[in-house]
């Protein structure tokens, strides 16, 4: 599902200054200065705001002292922001290009302007920080001599900063940019110990605003957001390496070389934090890894159908072979607009695989994945001799 959060582009994470000013705005974030603020509200209410409340916020700001501060030119900009033309939008790649790993047609370079960036981008919300630290107010004054820009730099950054709190437990990695868009891959869990997974973009160069600026921040790109009930790890690796090994035709033995390498260099805890579960899925998924091996995997197979909500058997989360990889999708029950999916490339399964290995989020130990991936080695378990406590 769609997140409604902002995010630095890549070249502000490795822009010293940018990541000053963001830690500074951090430390007023996590010390409640900004509690009675624009941006703590709408980081409560899913970055989102009514037209009659905006047109509030905007009539105490026209009254405030900061804005009694601004020259013509500076009240003309803030005009700009609030009332901006049809069909502004922000602008994250560097040329438009259709994107076959989403479940929507069409360019994924930009998104629409809207309340909460007008917000942002008229220096509402940085107004409202200024004077809460005096090291902030300093060094973003430093940083950007112009008052109004300086409340717009302020406040986009204050609004990555507080929504990052919100933020489920995940690690990630990122793939290849293309035209100025890098794809992003979180595996993570919820409190319960359950699955989750999603994709999306991050820009790689500063962003031009909806008023044709270039700023450091900018809202997050569409998110698509897969879930799975517990211990569905194992169920997922295999139908990953069944994907490698049985529609690629990728030789088993190489493959299990170099995922065993990769694991050994993770450093995620063992198990995960919900206890050492999952074994028995283990040996199951790699019995059902060897089948997809040794009887091959064909367009549009489905790899792996797994359960969303305990006793709801017909929500699911559907893992299919597909010729540009391995494609996830939600599927609720008798709900089509809240289905998502995304495909994963074949060239990236076995950082996912690696990712998933050492996420540790979950209720499936890593002993249990390991299981799965000794099938390409030693085929299935249940064509093997059994062993007893004396062969370990």
């Amino acid at each position: 599902m769609a997140e409604r959060k902002w995010e630095l582009s890549l070249a502000a994470e490795n822009d010293a200054k940018i990541q000053h000013l963001a830690r500074l705005t951090r430390g007023v974030v996590n010390h409640g200065a900004y509690d009675e603020s624009v941006i703590s509200r709408l980081s409560r209410y899913s970055m989102d705001v009514e037209s009659d409340e905006m047109d509030a916020m905007l009539r105490e700001y026209t009254d405030s002292e900061f804005y009694a501060k601004l020259d013509d030119q500076q009240r003309h900009e803030v005009e700009r922001a609030t009332r901006p033309v049809a069909g502004a939008s922000w602008k994250y790649g560097s040329t438009p290009y259709e994107d076959g790993l989403w479940g929507f047609d069409g360019p994924v370079e930009s998104q629409p302007y809207d309340a909460v960036g007008a917000v942002v981008l008229s220096g509402l919300a940085g107004a409202e920080l200024f004077g809460k630290s005096e090291r902030l107010d300093r060094y973003a004054a430093a940083l950007e001599p112009d008052i109004l820009r300086r409340a717009v730099l302020i406040g986009g950054v204050a609004m990555v900063m507080s929504g990052r709190r919100g933020w489920r437990s995940s690690i990630s990695y990122r793939g290849t940019a293309q035209q100025g868009l890098v794809p992003e891959t979180h595996i993570g869990g919820t409190i319960h110990g359950d699955f989750w997974t999603s994709r999306r973009h991050v820009f790689e160069q500063d962003p031009i605003s909806p008023l044709g600026e270039k700023l450091p921040f900018a809202p997050l790109m569409e998110r698509v957001y897969i879930p799975a009930y517990h211990s569905s790890e194992p169920s997922i690796l295999a139908a990953l390496l069944g994907y490698q090994v049985g529609y690629q035709k990728a030789d088993a033995g190489q493959l299990y070389a170099n995922l065993t390498t990769k694991f050994a260099a993770t450093d995620a805890e063992q198990p995960g934090p919900f206890g050492d579960y999952g074994d028995r899925d283990g040996l199951d998924q790699a019995h059902h890894l060897s089948m997809m091996s040794e009887g091959g995997v064909g367009e549009g197979d489905v790899l792996a159908r797994l359960i969303i909500y305990p006793g709801d058997f017909d929500s699911r989360c559907v893992l299919t072979a597909k010729q540009e990889g391995v494609e996830f999708a939600y599927i609720p029950y008798k709900n089509t607009e809240m289905e998502q999916r995304f495909t994963l490339p074949s060239h990236e399964i076995e950082d996912y695989a690696v990712t998933l290995f050492g996420s540790g989020f979950g209720r499936t130990s890593q002993s249990a994945l390991m299981s799965v991936v000794a099938a390409l080695r030693d085929g299935s378990p249940y064509s093997q001799p059994q062993r007893t406590e004396r062969d370990f």
